[in-house]
């Protein structure tokens, strides 16, 4: 917690003292890339206007989209639940993990539901990043999660845990009957064309939904942005339905973030807030891995960079403080 804290009071300093560096007055082609960077894209109004690579990366390049997954998770969610697989996302989890809930002794944990997964409420400790490495060594990761201490009452706070969101990837497989990724082709990535993917697999047998293990193209990413932004439709195929991403991005149904852009609400693994005037919606990645949906321009940004660095949080504030303003400014009809 004090890490997320210290994080978000860093990210508001920096927001609030930022000044436009002279380079943004040159052509976006010309600018320098950020450290570490991939890729940067700008579609708008349907149309791919900006695309470049970076640091010897190309089209083709797959990168590790880091917590972006739990964007991609959310769609999934919803996608189960408009097929009926799930009843709808306040459905408790403890029907999916019985084995489990058989041995936990706090009775609370049965208000866990599929949508405090989704909103980060499910209040279990998490030491962040820090407890990555011993739940990724986990022989049951499932367990592991579900074992935590509850600090809240499920849904009442914000509370980030990656393991947490994992737990939607075993409950897709069982509503299902398929794997995430086969599940994932079928409904989402083939519908979009994305084919040049890796989706890794935790020792629980089941595809990464934590955020540490999907790697994809940045082009891609862009796709999933242009989706969202369409309500769900693509190409005039109702992929994921309507309701479900207004939910999503619906900044009334989310709470307040510890963590991105200032003021930012997370609910539905998707941030929202204000850039420039302009209602912003994101998906994020350590970093730097983005996805920026600005509906009144009708634009879709995404940036990636490495994920492979200790300096992920510094790409991550570069970007947001040097860049992102300016192709805001830059794609605005304002």
């Amino acid at each position: 917690m004090k890490f997320r804290m210290v994080l978000f009071l860093f990210l508001s300093c920096i927001f609030s003292c930022q000044n436009t560096p002279s380079w943004q007055s040159q052509p976006i082609a010309e600018w320098p890339p950020n450290e570490g960077q991939y890729a940067l894209l700008v579609n708008q109004k349907g149309t791919t206007v900006f695309e470049k690579y970076y640091n010897e990366a190309n089209k083709t390049k797959l990168c590790n989209v880091q917590s972006l997954t739990k964007s991609i998770m959310s769609i999934l969610v919803g996608i189960a639940i408009d097929q009926g697989k799930i009843l709808s996302e306040d459905q408790y989890i403890q029907t999916y993990f019985p084995s489990i809930y058989a041995d936990l002794k706090d009775e609370r944990k049965q208000q866990i539901s599929i949508k405090d997964l989704l909103n980060q409420t499910a209040g279990l400790e998490w030491a962040g990043y820090t407890e990555h490495g011993t739940w990724l060594e986990s022989e049951t990761p499932n367990r592991f999660v579900l074992s935590k201490q509850l600090l809240t009452r499920p849904g009442k706070a914000y509370f980030y845990n990656s393991g947490a969101t994992h737990l939607l990837s075993p409950i897709l497989v069982k509503v299902t009957g398929q794997t995430v990724l086969a599940f994932a082709q079928e409904n989402l990535f083939n519908p979009l064309g994305i084919t040049n993917l890796k989706w890794e697999v935790r020792k629980d047998g089941n595809h990464d939904g934590s955020g540490l293990g999907l790697w994809m193209q940045a082009d891609d990413l862009l796709k999933i942005g242009q989706l969202v932004l369409n309500k769900g439709n693509w190409n005039g195929q109702q992929v994921i339905a309507e309701k479900w991403i207004e939910k999503s991005l619906n900044p009334d149904l989310k709470l307040k973030a510890a963590f991105g852009l200032p003021r930012s609400k997370h609910g539905y693994c998707w941030y929202s807030t204000e850039r420039n005037g302009l209602q912003m919606h994101y998906g994020m990645g350590y970093g730097g891995q983005f996805i920026f949906l600005f509906p009144s321009e009708d634009l879709v940004i995404v940036t990636t960079h490495n994920h492979d660095t200790a300096d992920g949080i510094d790409q991550q504030v570069q970007f947001l403080t040097n860049y992102l303003s300016g192709l805001v400014v830059n794609y605005s009809e304002k």
